[in-house]
């Protein structure tokens, strides 16, 4: 080191042992040391020859060393020189109160030479970095100050200035436009309406090209000559200044309708007046169509309703017996409380969904939904959100929140039809909510409250049931509060002129027949018939009648009172259990053979209709399953021409094999296939 560039260290400490200990360390080494022996010719010193570094002892008579490091650092001239405690003190607290002062280290006596010069070596180093920067930013500042300065007095080069303002603007329009990328964004100056510039999405949306969108009229690009309506919330920003959002309609090239939600944001100049918006359109097409979708629905829902009302009504019921009489009297009981659970019993076909229907219509509870439920339909491993909803994310492919059954239903009724199928682990959720009016959605932690009426039915025996530990019995009694128990029409045998004048009735309105009839023969034939599908059998009967006779008189060849099971219980016992399962694993071989196998015994037996006919249905059968082995699927319009038949024909005979379980049916109406089930349906 040389005279000009050897550091100051000063040295406070009243033993002059250690003054001179430090002193003959520190010089030759090349330090100008200087000497203090008390804290006030510490300060006196240190503001006058302002040393590089301060080397201070703690315990001195007077003024100790903490006291002397906090008058140091309150002195704006000294406050920077970095002090080093040195002392014979080693307790963590005076270490503490060492730094709290404002020392930068600590170095107990007594003190390794080595380790006591690379310290002071250290925070020189740091205390020069520390004073380079300081004048380093010191110069910036200053030379910031000189540029203002400078740019202030220079008048000529205000347009280049304003030039950056405007770059600084377009860099913020840029970093917005790509933090919405996805959406279509446009800068429109706020005078013109001339588009100034585009997204790559707003370009996508348009089907246009960038040179033909700059420069463009925003409504003409966004409308393409649709007169626009007056929701677009360009004008409201402009009157307001503020940003403003609006749903809208836009229009590409091609005419086609673009819903989008659209925001505007102003951009003022540097007078505070609105030069530019950017307008960003989020398309919502999707969503709207749902949305109309969804009202239409309602729409439709709540027109149907009102037509249910009066089609399950007491007026849906037709008979004269005294069973139905009696059952009419309940329905109107059940219709004048609101609460009341029920369940209705009896065979399959009797019409317990209608006497369910008519109790939800003629009540309070007709202008909320009436929900039918087959319990042994649900899916087991969906049974549970089905009925009470999920949340999203409450399993895998649970994408959305979805509402179940009882929450739909909240004000109105839920059908639980077959509930003696209902699995059983399900059965206390269900008894749950049947006492307390609360469901719990899959994934959810907060349950709900709804109003449903729960009206059950089931053609099984629930007591046999209960006892096999199939169903519970206290859920039994939750919902048998009133019991109704439907004959079968082979126990009420004086509806059925009544029945059948009202099916003749309803099918030829569809068909356009006029003036339906059937023969006494036919009338009789029909009384006579033991009808183990009970109403919904009769009512296929005619449907298949009025088809077979086209129109004319229904004779008794145009009945067709098939047995697929060839069975009646006045005749032979059930199929046990074994026989059951056997016949719900048959290959198409199998099926291809039973359905012959039956047809032909029900020719057996049906000679005296035989002779009028020859039975074509067995026919028809038999070539629509060869059909299916090979097609695999098979619609109306194929049926009429694979058995050369007019189109009701083949629609009947492919819903009769419908309604006896030996095919399957995909879609609606007219637009219905029919196919296989990969197991027969017992």
């Amino acid at each position: 080191m040389n005279e000009k560039t050897r550091p100051k260290v000063l040295i406070v400490d009243d033993e002059s042992a250690n003054l001179n200990l430090l002193w003959d360390t520190l010089e030759p080494e090349g330090y100008e040391v200087l000497a203090a022996s008390n804290g006030e010719a510490a300060l006196r010193i240190a503001t006058s020859e302002l040393p590089d570094i301060i080397l201070l002892d703690v315990v001195m008579p007077g003024m100790d060393g903490y006291e002397v490091c906090r008058r140091l650092k309150q002195d704006e001239a000294t406050r920077n020189i970095p002090v080093l405690f040195v002392t014979i003190r080693e307790e963590s607290e005076s270490v503490i109160k060492g730094f709290q002062a404002g020392g930068v280290d600590y170095i107990n006596k007594p003190f390794e030479k080595a380790e006591l010069l690379v310290r002071i070596e250290n925070h020189l180093k740091i205390s020069r970095l520390t004073h380079e920067v300081l004048q380093k930013n010191q110069e910036l500042e200053r030379k910031n100050i000189e540029l203002r300065q400078e740019m202030a007095l220079r008048e000529q080069a205000e347009d280049e200035l304003k030039a950056e303002r405007e770059l600084r603007k377009l860099r913020e329009f840029t970093e917005i436009i790509f933090n919405n990328i996805n959406d279509s964004i446009s800068i429109v100056d706020a005078t013109t309406f001339k588009i100034v510039e585009v997204n790559q999405a707003f370009v996508n949306r348009s089907k246009l090209k960038v040179q033909d969108i700059i420069g463009k009229d925003c409504h003409d690009i966004n409308h393409f000559g649709v007169k626009g309506d007056d929701t677009c919330p360009i004008g409201e920003t402009l009157r307001t200044g503020r940003h403003s959002s609006a749903e809208h309609i836009h229009y590409d090239k091609d005419g086609r309708k673009i819903y989008v939600e659209v925001a505007v944001y102003p951009i003022t100049n540097d007078n505070g007046e609105i030069d530019k918006v950017i307008h960003i359109a989020r398309d919502i097409t999707a969503r709207k169509q749902t949305e109309e979708a969804l009202q239409k629905a309602d729409e439709q829902l709540s027109m149907l309703s009102q037509q249910e009302a009066s089609r399950w009504g007491i007026a849906a019921f037709v008979g004269k017996s005294k069973t139905i009489q009696k059952i009419l009297g309940e329905v109107r009981q059940l219709q004048s409380v609101k609460t009341t659970n029920v369940l209705i019993t009896g065979e399959s076909g009797t019409g317990k969904e209608l006497i369910a229907r008519a109790i939800h219509f003629g009540s309070d509870r007709a202008k909320s939904r009436f929900i039918p439920i087959n319990c042994s339909a649900l899916p087991a491993e969906l049974v549970e959100s089905t009925l009470f909803g999920h949340l999203k994310g409450a399993f895998t492919g649970a994408n959305s929140t979805r509402k179940g059954y009882f929450e739909l239903a909240d004000g109105g009724t839920l059908f639980l039809d077959e509930i003696g199928d209902m699995p059983i682990e399900l059965q206390p959720k269900l008894l749950r909510v049947i006492e307390d009016g609360c469901i719990m959605p899959v994934g959810g932690a907060i349950e709900k409250r709804v109003d449903v009426r729960i009206i059950a039915a089931t053609n099984q025996n629930l007591a046999q049931k209960i006892a096999q530990g199939l169903f519970r019995e206290d859920l039994y009694f939750r919902l048998e509060r009133f019991h109704v128990t439907v004959p079968p029409l082979r126990e009420r045998k004086e509806d059925i002129p009544l029945l059948t004048a009202h099916f003749l009735k309803m099918f030829a309105t569809d068909m356009g027949i006029e003036h339906p009839s059937i023969s006494p023969e036919s009338l009789s034939a029909l009384e006579a018939h033991y009808f183990s599908g009970n109403v919904r059998e009769l009512k296929n009967i005619i449907e298949g009648a009025l088809i077979k006779s086209g129109g004319s008189i229904i004779q008794p060849e145009h009945l067709h009172f098939i047995d697929l099971n060839n069975l009646s219980p006045a005749q032979t016992p059930p199929l046990d259990e074994s026989q059951r399962t056997a016949e719900c694993s048959m290959s198409l071989e199998q099926i291809e053979a039973l359905v012959i196998q039956r047809a032909q015994r029900r020719k057996a037996e049906s000679v005296d209709l035989q002779e009028h006919s020859a039975s074509p249905l067995i026919t028809d059968e038999e070539k629509i399953l060869v059909y299916l082995r090979e097609h695999g699927s098979i619609s109306n319009a194929e049926c009429q021409d694979f058995l050369n038949v007019d189109l009701n024909r083949a629609s009947y005979v492919l819903r009769k094999m419908h309604r006896y379980g030996l095919l399957v049916r995909d879609g609606e109406r007219r637009w219905s296939r029919y196919r296989l089930p990969l197991i027969v349906d017992c």
